[in-house]
């Protein structure tokens, strides 16, 4: 179980410091700051997204989530 659901959510949120937060954290932070979401990371994993005027990575935005599976395992 993710947040208690049985998925996690693929949403992924871009904090201020530059963490990446997955799951129920992700749509928590977009309460205030929704240009730092990333609902639904691209389709591409070579491909660079900008979010809130940073650069990241969407292979980063697919491991954010895998990480988050492995340490809920």
């Amino acid at each position: 179980m993710f947040d208690g659901v049985r998925a996690p959510p693929s949403a992924v949120f871009l904090s201020p410091d530059g963490n990446l937060l997955t799951g129920q954290r992700s749509w928590q932070g977009a309460v205030s700051q929704p240009d730092r979401l990333i609902p639904a990371p691209g389709p591409s994993a070579e491909q660079r997204l900008t979010v809130a005027g940073a650069e990241v990575d969407a292979l980063d935005l697919v491991v954010a989530t895998l990480r988050r599976v492995a340490d809920e395992a």
